[in-house]
C-alpha cells in the first residue's frame, strides 16, 4: 500500500504505511540478528537468515528513499534528510542514498555537507567516469563549491563594510 498510495499522489497515507513498514523491518532485523547470534545454527540456516536479512535491508532502503522523495516533494526536506540518514545507517554503501542526500542538501543550502555527500556517492558508485550520473555528481559538487565560495565572499564583503563604517 505504501507504493500504491504514493503512485496515487496520496503522500500522507503512503508515509503512514511507510512508518508501519519500517517498524516491521526493524523488528525483522532484530529477529534475524538474534537468530544469527544463536550458537549451533547450520550453514544452511545461516545462509537463509543472511539472505532474508539482505532482502529486509533492501526493503528498508527503498522505503526510506521513497519516503525521502515524497517528503522532499512536499517541501519537508529536513524530514527527508532524516529518512536518508536512517537509510545510510542501514545500508551505508548505497550510492543512491548519498546521491539523493546531496541533492537535498544542495536545496537546503548546506553546501559543505552536499559536497561531502557527493564525494561519498562518487566513491561508492560502480559507474564509469563518463556515466551521466557521475557527471551529474561532479556538476552538483561544482555548483555547491561555487555557492559556498559566493557565501564566503559575501561574508567577507560584509566584514569589510563593517570595518570601513566603524
Amino acid at each position: 500500500l505504501q507504493r500504491v498510495f504514493a503512485l496515487e499522489g496520496n503522500y500522507d497515507a503512503s508515509l503512514q504505511w511507510t512508518a508501519e513498514l519500517l517498524k516491521m523491518v526493524e523488528t525483522d532485523i532484530i529477529y534475524f540478528q538474534a537468530k544469527l547470534d544463536q550458537p549451533g545454527i547450520t550453514e544452511n540456516e545461516e545462509a537463509e537468515l543472511r539472505s532474508r536479512m539482505a532482502n529486509t535491508f533492501d526493503l528498508a532502503e527503498r522505503s526510506h528513499m521513497l519516503a525521502a522523495t515524497m517528503l522532499h516533494e512536499m517541501g519537508r526536506s529536513e524530514d527527508a534528510l532524516e529518512h536518508l540518514t536512517a537509510a545510510a545507517e542501514i545500508v551505508p554503501r548505497s550510492a543512491d542514498i548519498w546521491s539523493h542526500r546531496a541533492q537535498i542538501l544542495m536545496d537546503l543550502n548546506q553546501y559543505e555537507s552536499c559536497i561531502e555527500a557527493v564525494d561519498q556517492f562518487l566513491r561508492l558508485s560502480p559507474e564509469d567516469f563518463d556515466h551521466p550520473d557521475i557527471q551529474a555528481g561532479y556538476e552538483l559538487k561544482s555548483r555547491a563549491q561555487e555557492a559556498m565560495d559566493n557565501e564566503q565572499f559575501k561574508a567577507s564583503l560584509k566584514g569589510l563594510d563593517k570595518t570601513a563604517a566603524g
